[in-house]
């Protein structure tokens, strides 16, 4: 992480959401209310990151950390 990054994590009360998007913001300075939705990070609870699913899986996507220039 970043220092600011890494500061905002250690501050109190501020929750930092990763894999998220901003759905809406609303209220005024001081008072804002923001809808988040989050991504989901894996298809069941039973996951714990092996990659057997990938292994199975023939879908074939675009890439999208090289702006989907390869497939993945």
């Amino acid at each position: 992480m970043g220092p600011v990054m890494l500061e905002a994590a250690r501050t109190k009360g501020l929750h930092i959401h990763t894999y998220s998007t901003v759905e809406e913001v609303d209220g005024f300075v001081g008072n804002f209310k923001i809808k988040i939705k989050e991504k989901a990070r894996y298809t069941t609870e039973d996951c714990n990151g092996c990659g057997a699913c990938e292994e199975i899986c023939p879908a074939i996507g675009a890439n999208e950390f090289d702006e989907g220039m390869s497939s993945r």
